[in-house]
């Protein structure tokens, strides 16, 4: 992570969790592509509410490690997503 460019970086923090993936993903970029992908590959609930989605762009992860937690916050790779900024 450490030449992540945070301009290829986006992130939300609500105060309310949600299960549902097309609520967490509509407001960050390419909202119409990423959502439609995301749920191809894990549906369209996610087992547990959470408040946070991160996203980073332009960046290749072979997923390796899928979950992580420490100082009581847990993170979890969702999955991958390809996008067309033509069509945005």
């Amino acid at each position: 992570m450490e030449d992540n460019d945070p301009d290829f970086t986006e992130w939300t923090h609500n105060e309310s969790s949600s299960r549902d993936v097309r609520t967490l993903l509509n407001p960050h970029s390419h909202s119409k592509q990423i959502p439609q992908q995301i749920v191809r590959l894990i549906g369209e609930s996610l087992p547990e509410a959470t408040n946070t989605v991160i996203l980073l762009h332009n960046f290749e992860y072979n997923g390796s490690r899928i979950h992580g937690s420490g100082d009581g916050i847990e993170v979890r790779f969702a999955g991958s997503a390809s996008f067309d900024s033509e069509t945005e």
